[in-house]
């Protein structure tokens, strides 16, 4: 809703959520506002179910971490990015478990299904940080993607935080996206 000023008239929204009252609830304000620019679309556990080639702008606030299957989900996410088009995550660096996401698991994931990362941010003020990917290449099949750990530190020079990315051979998260979109 707070994006629909963003966008201005000629801009649109999608909303969405897998939780039939929440998006009803949200209808219901798109309604009251009258919020000609913004649209209402169900999604599901492992598929956000958007257009190919439709978005500049991927925003995940507070949700990631209620994602079951990632790398399903962001596997079928993709398509649906303009070229350019970018996903920001805004979550806590908490366990997923505390409604949260340690920053590393996300990059992880993210970079297992071919995006890159290209922005990180803590935001105190948030409560945790805000994290920009954009595709990096072509959509990897289900089959050749491998879970790898990135272990990020910071690095500071001349007052500015660096992310250095290392990989190891260690899995970032127990599913496989053969798994989560049906195959073994």
């Amino acid at each position: 809703i707070r994006l629909a000023d963003r966008v201005g008239p000629k801009g649109r929204v999608l909303a969405q959520d897998i939780n039939r009252d929440a998006l009803d609830r949200l209808g219901d304000r798109v309604t009251r506002e009258q919020l000609d620019n913004v649209a209402i679309k169900e999604g599901a556990l492992d598929d956000p179910r958007l257009p190919e080639n439709s978005f500049d702008r991927v925003f995940m606030v507070h949700m990631y971490h209620e994602i079951g299957e990632p790398y399903a989900f962001l596997w079928r996410m993709r398509p649906a990015l303009a070229k350019g088009g970018q996903v920001i995550v805004v979550d806590r660096d908490r366990p997923t478990a505390q409604h949260g996401i340690p920053p590393k698991l996300l990059f992880c994931e993210f970079d297992a299904v071919g995006y890159r990362l290209t922005g990180f941010t803590e935001q105190l003020k948030l409560g945790g940080y805000i994290a920009r990917f954009e595709v990096s290449g072509t959509r990897p099949e289900p089959s050749k993607i491998k879970n790898v750990l990135h272990v990020i530190r910071k690095v500071k020079r001349n007052f500015v935080a660096r992310l250095v990315a290392v990989k190891t051979n260690q899995r970032c998260h127990p599913h496989t996206l053969g798994a989560q979109l049906g195959r073994a």
